[in-house]
């Protein structure tokens, strides 16, 4: 499980800083057997003054991680229910924690909301600086709580002691360097200098791709807004278009309305005359000469008046299909200008993105380097030559231990598999022996809180195995394993577990199992 620190602003190189990095370098190695780590300390300068910019870095820095925000009026834990809480959230199956720490006015209420829990050191208010290195500091020491067989300090400090005990021990760091440092001293130093060294040059590769596809994104998004001007034309046009189409169906209307007022008076007229008894029958004699003689010309007016019924029947067919046309038109308006709105909207809020991932692998990797600046003075103040060139971090292998397949840590079918709540498989054992997957390297052996006794076997470069719920063991760190060896045994009723993980991160280890 990864840690991360994420402060606002820059600590310099003050007294606080140095210890910060120390503490964070010791934590780094210290946590490599329980899974804890490594600690980055990644320090964010927003572009804007004010708490929402800060909180946008901040929750882009901690993406996809257990958020716990630093402030005075979080939770309060002693030194050992700290540890045990980070050893609960290892167990949990978290890949990465982030510990948030805020500007001069604290952290935004949106940095509160997103995160899963509070962390406080008391009641008071500490500068920042200071509690970035008071956490760091507890940190290393909850990982020293969590180590096996290991010397442990367990009095707690006094809040209130904090800040001079921490300014005493860089005041006596100074004085120690004078010794004379032993060999193994000067070759671990070395060592972690090309390793932040390496890191740095990572990072730095990573930002520059970063900036790379931020500059990518923001051709595309210039030549949408090009394009956006072309098709701000096209829905001009429509829109003209639209308007035309609205002003001749209005036309047509009230020409229609016109003609089929005057042929509704003529059927009226049509009408009475098809009455039985005609109307001739009913009226007087000398009215008589006028009805023939309406009916004469009603009976003229009835080609006239199916022509005119024909033509609004075509009036009113061109109204339709006007209709039709205006609403396609609509509909094709509405369409473009969505699409446009969504794409642009889409590639704005990944150069956002973006930009604020180029911010923090920035910050991180100045940390970095930072770092490997402490590493140098300190090998020099020791006598030590800083190493010239730099190895490469190894790449992670393609496979683990080179093969295609894993000897399964139990003979018996597993209760339960991967992604069921799981980031690994589950095996009921009763006074089973366990078996090594593979043959590798035991980096680590021995007791894990709330898992028994647990193996983790180096596979190669990136790949790690976790074989936990064991009783006793029969190997130790260090050792070589075979493919099969026994790495131990469960006790009554056992349940073994077993994790693969490559790059730190657990994956579903059936592919090497079946």
């Amino acid at each position: 499980m990864k840690l991360g620190v994420v402060a606002i602003g820059r600590p310099g190189r003050g007294p606080e800083a140095v210890l910060a990095e120390d503490y964070a370098r010791r934590a780094t190695l210290a946590g490599r057997a329980l899974g804890l780590g490594p600690l980055d300390l990644v320090d964010l300068e927003p572009k804007k003054p004010g708490k929402a910019p800060e909180a946008e870095l901040i929750l882009a820095a901690a993406e996809g991680a257990h958020l716990i925000a630093c402030d005075e009026r979080g939770r309060t834990y002693s030194s050992r229910a700290f540890a045990e809480h980070l050893a609960r959230l290892r167990d949990q199956g978290e890949r990465r924690v982030v510990f948030a720490i805020g500007g001069a006015d604290g952290l935004d209420d949106s940095v509160r909301a997103a995160a899963a829990s509070t962390l406080a050191f008391g009641p008071q208010t500490w500068p920042h600086a200071l509690a970035r290195a008071m956490l760091t500091e507890q940190l290393y020491r909850a990982v020293t709580i969590l180590l096996p067989d290991r010397p442990i300090i367990a009095i707690e400090m006094r809040r209130a002691l904090v800040p001079a005990l921490l300014l005493t021990a860089l005041a006596v760091a100074p004085a120690a360097s004078g010794r004379p440092a032993p060999e193994s001293e000067l070759a671990r130093l070395q060592a972690e200098f090309r390793d932040e060294t390496a890191r740095a040059r990572r990072l730095r590769a990573d930002a520059d791709a970063a900036r790379d596809e931020l500059a990518r994104l923001e051709r595309r998004l210039a030549s949408l807004r090009a394009e956006a001007a072309t098709g701000d034309g096209r829905v001009e046009v429509q829109r003209a278009r639209l308007a035309q189409l609205s002003r001749q169906e209005a036309t047509l209307v009230a020409d229609m309305a016109r003609e089929r007022g005057a042929q509704t008076r003529l059927l009226s007229a049509l009408q009475m005359m098809s009455r039985r008894p005609p109307p001739p029958l009913l009226v007087p004699a000398d009215k008589a000469v006028d009805t023939v003689r309406a009916a004469i010309l009603l009976k003229a007016m009835t080609p006239d008046l199916q022509a005119k019924a024909a033509t609004l029947k075509a009036r009113q067919d061109e109204i339709m299909r006007v209709r039709r046309l205006a609403v396609l038109s609509s509909e094709q308006l509405l369409t473009s200008e969505s699409e446009q709105g969504d794409l642009r909207g889409e590639i704005q809020s990944l150069s956002d993105r973006k930009s604020a991932l180029s911010a923090v692998l920035g910050a991180e990797a100045r940390a970095a380097e930072r770092a490997a600046g402490v590493l140098e003075r300190r090998i020099r103040e020791l006598g030590g030559a800083v190493p010239a060139t730099v190895a490469a971090a190894p790449e992670t292998a393609p496979l683990p231990a080179g093969r295609g397949r894993l000897t399964p840590p139990v003979r018996t079918g597993p209760t339960q598999t991967y992604g069921d709540g799981t980031s690994g498989w589950r095996w009921r054992a009763d006074r089973a022996v366990v078996a090594a997957p593979a043959e590798a390297k035991v980096a680590y052996a021995g007791p894990l809180s709330g898992w028994g006794q647990v193996v983790i076997l180096d596979l190669g470069p990136g790949w790690r195995a976790v074989i936990a719920g064991l009783e006793t063991l029969d190997v130790q760190a260090d050792a070589r394993v075979a493919d099969g060896q026994a790495l131990g045994r469960t006790g009554p009723d056992g349940d073994v577990y077993f994790e693969l993980r490559r790059d730190e991160r657990p994956i579903d280890p059936a592919p090497w199992l079946r």
